[in-house]
């Protein structure tokens, strides 16, 4: 196989002819290659089952004989060949072999010629390739066995067809002699017994794979497909061997319908045959596991007879009272057997039987058999004793149709299925198996409960009205399992859930449930909270902002004294991540129209800005000043360390998502002051949210709040705690420097420029640390065009210029063409008379006398002179245009923000 295991197709063939070589030639005659062999050895396995059952015989032994495989005729010289026929009489003896032998030397007969290949072995998760040769069957006479050999090329025999027989010869003129004397010499890659179970498979036209006795993966990637058919039917010819001298008492007319079954000749064979079980009893059920086995190993066809065989006899219930009476007599080798069929009955992937086996009267005895596994002979689970004790089904709402409380029971014991009883024994097609049926029935619950709009309104009416707690929390756990099976489903169902849950007021469930002391109760309202959030968002601020035009308690208000009350700390990270999905606005929403915003977030902030969010941050604010707080902050209790790390959280996220609201909070406020106090605790969490807190101001561009954050005396005490913190080279300290790296990335003047001139001592200091030796040397070394505050304008102008000198050089053509001079002049006048007007449109004197009455920094007496002229070029224009519109636009923005 050429993609996956790297076989060159066009890799050369190697070995040389040898002239004396013609004598050992004999004429050649190979079997006709099958395109199905799996198909037909199926068909042949299922054609021996239907002849044992007919017989009217004891039982026979399974115990397979060594294949009893005569050598060939006439050999009469070791290094002779050999040719025999290759048709069997269909009365011959289990021993007759099917493939013919070309070529023996010393006990070893090589069937067929030799085929280039590479070996290749699986080690871990790679192929490793083990050498390149030429592979063929072989049988050893000493030993009675048939082989699978490669040889390594370089040591292989060309063998050539006499010159008589090259006109007649239909096959390849050259065979490559892959037997010798000796097979156990370093010049064989491969000498792999064939065995008679199915372990060989091929893939592809090129591949064969199997796994050895002892463990080995192993792969033959063939150059040619001719070459992999060769070898698969010599192994298919001796695997039907082993299946004709499995029964001694195999009658020539049984081996004649094996071998018609085999080669195609009687193509119903395999559909005749049926699938049949014995009585269930004591001294059946090894043989019932090991046919149920064989049927799980011999293809789909022969698992959908068994199917319909087990469900048209109705064969598991069966089963009870022996497993019923084992039970109670304790017999642990019939329980063991038990286990074994009900592994092999779920191993035939059959949805029917699944369903099938989640019957009352069927599934209860079907779990207690894998009660009792063989590999803990000793130990027996208590799968039945949970199910019957512990899970109760509890109708908390009338349902109109009995299908879906038999789907909502199923479902449960699937999930209990999956998850614990088969958890160690599942292989891929099954664990599919029982997630699709999952899948489906969770999908028919969801869509019921959405589509009858009954259902929801008890749920509800049952938390409203005057009902016992435990009914009310029953309707609680209820519904958040109906949106915990949501989250399974495709999208446009678990849309539709949520959204039925914000239109049909059920969000009111999920506020009592928050309300609520029991733990259980209150963490299904949050997580009910946080789904509606995940996938309706805006339908949510909505339910709020209608509750506050109500007059009622919002649910943002809800969450908020959760967060702020004595709530645990796993119902406050829900509640802080319920929060953060209600503020989550972004930026490019604001201002959208409502229907392509998925709702209308203006209206929400500007409710949220009127007075909550003051609330929702109070704790901060009453943090102590940076000027008035202690060295150290006294150490919080968990649940405090908790609330102060989320409240500083959400005002780092709001400052980054809310645009000029959260600014003008910030600086109206002064609660960055109180959050610097945080820099002073003990705990580093508390550290690092103040820290996040302050690099968010960062990224807002605000200059204000830049300045604000230097009055503050913010920067300073991150500074300090860097210094502090920079020995120990932690997390704490990564984000002091992310801070500093921000504001050196950032050109963040203000900041910049207080570092320097107010703690360049400091700065020198952490100079000397080699983590941060790069980011304090950039901030200290403030090249000029960054301090600048026309840096980014004269870049645009260097732009704007180089790329009219691009079009304005002289390129050389192409094509040179007679007439391109006379375009190039007729281009020329046409550039002038544009730009003509243009420039004597500008007005010199009154540029310039705009220019003087800028601030620019003093050169020399004749720049500082007022009526000082010079005739500016066109590029000097430009500049100082741009800078004159910038000018009017710094003016402009400043008067804003006096204003606001």
């Amino acid at each position: 196989m050429v993609g996956a295991l790297g076989a060159r197709r066009d890799a050369p063939h190697c070995g040389a002819r040898d002239a004396g070589s013609n004598a050992d030639w004999a004429t050649h005659t190979r079997t006709q290659q099958h395109s199905a062999a799996h198909r037909r050895k199926a068909r042949a396995t299922h054609a021996m089952e239907n002849t044992a059952h007919e017989r009217a015989t004891a039982p026979h032994d399974d115990t397979p004989t060594a294949p009893d495989v005569p050598p060939p005729s006439d050999a009469s010289d070791g290094a002779s060949a050999h040719a025999s026929d290759g048709a069997s009489a269909p009365d011959s003896g289990p021993g007759a072999w099917n493939l013919a032998t070309t070529v023996i030397r010393g006990a070893y007969h090589q069937c067929g010629s030799g085929r280039r290949v590479k070996l290749y072995e699986l080690e871990g998760q790679a192929w490793v390739d083990r050498g390149t040769g030429y592979c063929a069957g072989v049988y050893d006479e000493a030993h009675d066995e048939a082989l699978l050999v490669t040889r390594r090329e370089e040591h292989c025999e060309a063998l050539t067809e006499p010159a008589e027989h090259a006109a007649e010869a239909t096959e390849p003129s050259t065979y490559m002699l892959v037997v010798s004397t000796q097979l156990d010499t370093d010049d064989y890659l491969l000498r792999s017994p064939v065995v008679k179970d199915d372990v060989y498979q091929r893939q592809q036209d090129t591949l064969v794979v199997w796994t050895e006795p002892d463990g080995t993966d192993l792969a033959l990637s063939f150059q040619e497909p001719e070459g992999c058919n060769e070898v698969w039917d010599f192994l298919t010819e001796v695997q039907l061997h082993y299946l004709l001298s499995r029964d001694p008492a195999c009658t020539p007319e049984d081996r004649a319908r094996l071998r018609a079954a085999y080669a195609g000749a009687a193509e119903d064979a395999a559909a005749s045959v049926e699938f049949r079980l014995p009585a269930p009893s004591d001294e059946t059920l090894p043989e019932i596991e090991a046919a149920l086995g064989a049927a799980c190993a011999q293809g789909a066809a022969r698992r959908e007879r068994a199917v319909e065989w087990l469900l048209n006899e109705d064969y598991l219930r069966k089963l009870v009272p022996v497993f019923d009476a084992a039970e109670s007599r304790a017999e642990l080798a019939t329980l063991h057997c038990l286990h074994g069929i009900m592994k092999a009955v779920l191993a035939l992937n059959d949805n029917v039987v699944v369903e099938y086996l989640l019957e009352d009267d069927v599934f209860f005895p079907a779990i207690g058999m894998l009660e009792y596994s063989p590999e803990f002979p000793t130990l027996k689970a208590s799968y039945r004793d949970y199910l019957q004790r512990h899970a109760h089904f509890r109708a908390v709402v009338e349902f109109d149709d009995p299908n879906v409380v038999t789907k909502i029971t199923d479902t449960y014991r699937l999930v209990y299925l999956r998850d614990v009883i088969l958890v160690r024994l599942l292989d891929d097609a099954t664990l599919s198996l029982l997630s699709s049926l999952i899948f489906f029935y969770q999908s028919d619950i969801v869509n019921y409960c959405v589509g009858h709009e009954r259902c929801l309104d008890q749920v509800r009416e049952l938390v409203q009205a005057g009902e016992v707690p435990a009914r009310k929390h029953d309707a609680v756990l209820f519904l958040h399992q109906l949106c915990t099976m949501a989250k399974q489903i495709q999208l446009p169902g678990r849309l539709g859930l949520f959204r039925a849950l914000v239109e049909r007021d059920l969000l009111v469930v999920a506020e009592y449930a928050l309300e609520q002391r029991v733990p259980a109760v209150r963490n299904a309202g949050a997580e009910i909270v946080l789904a509606t959030l995940e996938y309706d968002v805006h339908s949510v601020r909505a339910h709020v902002l209608a509750q506050a035009q109500r007059g009622e308690r919002p649910l943002l208000r809800l969450l908020r004294d959760l967060l702020l009350g004595d709530a645990p700390a796993g119902v406050q990270s829900q509640v802080a991540e319920a929060v953060r999905a209600l503020l989550d606005v972004a930026p490019d929403a604001l201002g959208a129209p409502p229907a392509r915003a998925g709702g209308d977030p203006e209206r929400f902030l500007t409710w949220l800005y009127k007075g909550e969010v003051e609330a929702l941050l109070a704790p901060l604010a009453r943090l102590p000043a940076l000027g008035a707080a202690p060295a150290r902050l006294d150490r919080l209790a968990p649940a405090e360390l908790a609330r102060y790390t989320q409240l500083a959280g959400l005002l780092a996220h709001i400052i980054a998502q809310h645009s000029f609201r959260s600014q003008y909070y910030v600086l109206n406020s002064g609660i960055v002051a109180h959050v610097g106090a945080l820099l002073h605790a003990r705990e580093k969490p508390m550290r690092l949210a103040a820290v996040r807190v302050f690099r968010a101001c960062l990224a807002t561009g605000n200059h204000v709040l830049h300045r604000h954050l230097v009055a503050t005396g913010a920067v300073g005490a991150l500074l300090a705690l860097l210094e502090r913190e920079a020995p120990r080279d932690n997390l704490v300290s990564s984000a002091c420097l992310g801070f500093l790296e921000q504001v050196r990335r950032e050109r963040i003047e203000a900041v910049r420029a207080h570092l320097v001139e107010a703690h360049a001592a400091q700065l020198r200091r952490l100079e000397a640390h080699a983590a941060l030796q790069p980011c304090v040397a950039g901030l200290l070394a403030a090249p000029a065009h960054e301090a600048s505050p026309c840096a980014d304008d004269e870049a645009r102008v260097d732009d704007a210029a180089d790329e009219e000198r691009y079009f304005a050089e002289d390129d050389a053509p192409l094509v040179p063409y007679g007439d391109e001079d006379e375009d190039d002049a007729e281009l020329s006048a046409t550039v002038a008379r544009v730009r003509r007007p243009r420039r004597e449109a500008v007005d010199d004197d009154e540029l310039l006398r705009h220019v003087a009455k800028r601030r620019m920094p003093a050169r020399d007496d004749d720049a500082r002179a007022p009526h000082a002229k010079r005739r500016a070029s066109a590029g000097d224009e430009k500049k100082l245009a741009l800078r004159l519109s910038d000018d009017a636009r710094q003016r402009a923005g400043a008067e804003t923000d006096v204003a606001t």
